[in-house]
C-alpha cells in the first residue's frame, strides 16, 4: 500500500511539473512575440519619424504657428508659440461650436416686400345680416321655439337661467335664446328653401351695387347658409364667365360700392337681437371665415381700405408648417377640411377637430361650426347641455394644438386680406330722397318713407389704396454654404488653415502608407531550396 501510494504521489507531482513547464514556455513565447511586435512597431515609428523629418512637412505647412514651434531653438520663444497656438485653437473651436449651435437652431429672417401687380385681383366677399330671422316666417319660427321650451318671459325664464347662472341673467338669457334659435334652425328636416325663407334676402335688402362704374350682376351672388348668420351671399368668387374682378386704378370709385337696408318696412323686430350687415373678405381659393370680418352699422358710409397679404413660411425644421401632407391623408378630420375648400386651412381644421371631439362625447355636432361628415346636429335639451360642457372642455381646458396635431398640420402659404375702416354719416337728405324714389319704384306696395331710409340704410366702399400687395417671406438665417464659409473663415483667421491645408494632411498620410508598404515589401525573405549534392554528383 505504501509503495502504491508513493507511486501515485510521484505521478501527480510529475504531471504538475509538466503543466508548469508548459505554461512557462507558453508565456515566454507570447512575451517574445509581443517584444518582437513592439520592436517592429518601434522600428516602423522610427522609420516614419525619420521619413517625416526628411521631408520637413511641419515646416512646409501653410498653417500658422506650428512651423514656428519646430524651427525655434530658443526655448522661451518656442513656449510662447505653443501657448499662442493653443489659445488660437481653443478660440477657433469655441467659435466653430457656437456657429454650429446657431445653425442647428434653424432660425429664420423675415423678408417683407411690397409687390406691384396691375391689375390686382379683388378679394371674394361674403355678405350676411347680423340677424338670422328677419322675415315673418323667421319670426314665426322663433315663436315656435319659445313654445317648445315653455318660455313666457325670456328675461327671467328658469329654463334659460338653468344653463348658466350670471349676475346679468336677463342679458345672458337673451343670448341663450338667440343661440338656441339658431341651433333649432339646423333641423335636418328643413330644406334650403325653408331656411332661405327665414331671413336675409339679397333682392329685398340690397339697394345698389357697382364695381367701378358697372352694375353688379345679381347672378354673380351665390347664396349659402352660414352656420351662425343664416342666409349669406358670396360675391366675386371667380367661378363665372367674367372671372374674378380686378382693380386697375386707385380712387374712390375704383372698387366695389354697395348700398343696403338693414331692415325692410314690413319686418317684425320684437325678437331681433342685432341689426346691420356683416362683411367678410377672403381669397377665392380658401374657405370663407365670416368671423374674420366687419360689422357695418346703419346711418354710416363705411370706407374699407384693403391690403392683400401673402405669407410664405419655410417648412420644418425652420417652422411648424408642412408642405407634404401625405401622412395626414388617413385622418378623417383632415379629409373633411379639404372637402370644405379648394385650399387647406389649419384654422378650419381645428374647428372640425372640435366637431370630432364633440361627436365622441355627445354623438352630435355643433351647428355653429362647419359640418363634420354627416353627424346629426345637437338639438335636444340634453344634447345642448352636453355641447355646452364639451365646448368648455375643448376650448378652455385642452391644448388644441396638441389635441389636433395628428390631424391638422400648419400650411406653409396663406393669402389673407387686412383692412382699415373709416366712417362718415350717411345718407344725406339728397341721397335719402334718391333711395326712397328707387325703392318705391321697385316695391310700390311698401311705400318707404324718408325717415325710414335715413334710419335703416348703410353704404360701404371696398377699395385698394395702392396696386400692390405685401409678401411676407421667411428666409433661412444660415444656409449650409454660410455654415461652411463661417467655419472656413474661423480656421483661416485663428490657425491659418484653408481647404488646401487639409490636402497636406492627406498627402502626408499617403506618403506614410507608401513608406510602410515599401519597407514591408523589402523585408520579405525569399527562401531558396538548396541543391541536393548527391544528385549533382550522380
Amino acid at each position: 500500500m505504501d509503495i502504491r501510494s508513493s507511486a501515485c504521489m510521484t505521478n501527480t507531482q510529475t504531471n504538475r511539473l509538466y503543466w508548469l513547464l508548459f505554461c512557462y514556455s507558453f508565456i515566454v513565447d507570447k512575451f517574445k512575440t509581443k517584444l518582437k511586435e513592439a520592436s517592429l512597431l518601434n522600428w516602423k515609428l522610427n522609420e516614419i519619424y525619420s521619413f517625416l523629418n526628411k521631408y520637413n512637412w511641419i515646416l512646409d505647412s501653410t498653417s500658422h504657428g506650428f512651423p514656428k514651434i519646430i524651427k525655434n531653438e530658443n526655448l522661451s520663444l518656442k513656449l510662447i508659440w505653443i501657448i499662442g497656438v493653443c489659445l488660437s485653437i481653443g478660440c477657433c473651436c469655441f467659435f466653430i461650436i457656437d456657429t454650429i449651435i446657431n445653425f442647428s437652431k434653424f432660425e429664420v429672417t423675415t423678408l417683407v416686400r411690397h409687390q406691384t401687380q396691375i391689375p390686382l385681383k379683388f378679394p371674394a366677399i361674403s355678405i350676411c345680416h347680423n340677424e338670422m330671422f328677419l322675415s315673418a316666417q323667421g319670426h314665426e319660427f322663433r315663436n315656435q321655439v319659445l313654445k317648445s321650451f315653455d318660455i313666457v318671459n325670456i328675461f327671467n325664464d328658469s329654463t334659460l337661467s338653468s344653463i348658466q347662472k350670471s349676475d346679468s341673467q336677463a342679458s345672458l338669457n337673451v343670448d341663450f335664446f338667440d343661440y338656441i334659435s339658431r341651433l333649432k334652425s339646423y333641423d335636418q328636416n328643413f330644406t334650403n328653401g325653408i331656411r332661405k325663407s327665414f331671413g336675409f334676402n339679397l333682392e329685398s335688402y340690397m339697394i345698389s351695387c357697382f364695381f367701378e362704374s358697372v352694375d353688379c350682376d345679381i347672378d354673380n351672388f351665390i347664396w349659402y347658409y352660414e352656420r351662425f348668420f343664416g342666409n349669406c351671399y358670396k360675391f366675386n368668387i371667380g367661378k363665372f364667365k367674367n372671372g374674378t374682378q380686378k382693380q386697375t386704378s386707385v380712387g374712390q370709385y375704383s372698387g366695389i360700392r354697395m348700398e343696403f337696408l338693414s331692415k325692410t318696412n314690413d319686418q317684425v323686430n320684437d325678437l331681433s337681437v342685432a341689426k346691420g350687415i356683416h362683411l367678410a373678405l377672403f381669397d377665392q381659393n380658401s374657405t370663407v371665415n365670416p368671423f374674420r370680418g366687419i360689422d357695418l352699422s346703419t346711418k354710416h358710409l363705411t370706407n374699407i381700405i384693403v391690403r392683400k397679404r401673402v405669407t410664405k413660411k419655410i417648412p420644418y425644421p425652420y417652422s411648424e408648417c408642412e408642405e407634404d401632407h401625405s401622412k395626414y391623408l388617413s385622418s378623417e378630420v383632415y379629409q373633411a377640411t379639404k372637402e370644405h375648400g379648394e385650399s387647406y386651412s389649419q384654422n378650419l381644421c381645428f374647428e372640425l377637430c372640435y366637431q370630432s371631439f364633440l361627436f365622441s362625447k355627445c354623438n352630435c355636432s355643433d351647428p355653429s361650426k362647419p359640418r363634420f361628415k354627416s353627424t346629426p346636429v345637437c338639438i335636444s335639451n340634453l344634447e345642448i347641455y352636453c355641447l355646452s360642457q364639451s365646448y368648455t372642455e375643448f376650448y378652455a381646458k385642452l391644448n388644441i394644438r396638441k389635441k389636433c396635431e395628428n390631424d391638422c398640420p400648419l400650411e406653409c402659404e396663406r393669402t389673407e386680406y387686412d383692412f382699415g375702416v373709416s366712417l362718415t354719416d350717411y345718407p344725406t337728405n339728397l341721397r335719402a330722397k334718391s333711395i326712397v324714389d328707387l325703392l318705391n319704384s321697385k316695391n310700390v306696395s311698401k311705400n318707404y318713407s324718408l325717415d325710414f331710409v335715413k334710419e335703416n340704410s348703410l353704404k360701404f366702399n371696398i377699395i385698394y389704396d395702392s396696386l400692390e400687395y405685401v409678401e411676407i417671406q421667411e428666409l433661412k438665417k444660415t444656409e449650409i454654404v454660410d455654415l461652411v464659409s463661417s467655419i472656413g473663415g474661423l480656421l483661416g483667421l485663428f490657425i491659418g488653415l484653408s481647404l488646401l491645408s487639409f490636402a497636406e494632411i492627406f498627402e502626408i498620410l499617403i506618403l506614410v502608407l507608401h513608406q510602410i508598404f515599401k519597407r514591408e515589401k523589402s523585408q520579405k525573405v525569399i527562401q531558396v531550396q538548396p541543391k541536393n549534392e548527391n544528385s549533382t554528383l550522380n
